[in-house]
């Protein structure tokens, strides 16, 4: 079984929708940085 580039390409877009992000760039940099509205803050 296998699926095409363009179901894979749709649902990466979805993702991206829902995170509210544009891009992996996007994606890695917030992952990186910690800085996406929905993380949690760590506690002191």
């Amino acid at each position: 079984m296998s699926i095409s580039r363009r179901t894979v390409s749709t649902h990466v877009s979805n993702i991206y929708r829902k995170l509210e992000m544009a891009s992996r760039v996007e994606l890695a940099a917030e992952i990186i940085h910690g800085r996406h509205p929905d993380r949690a803050q760590p506690e002191n």
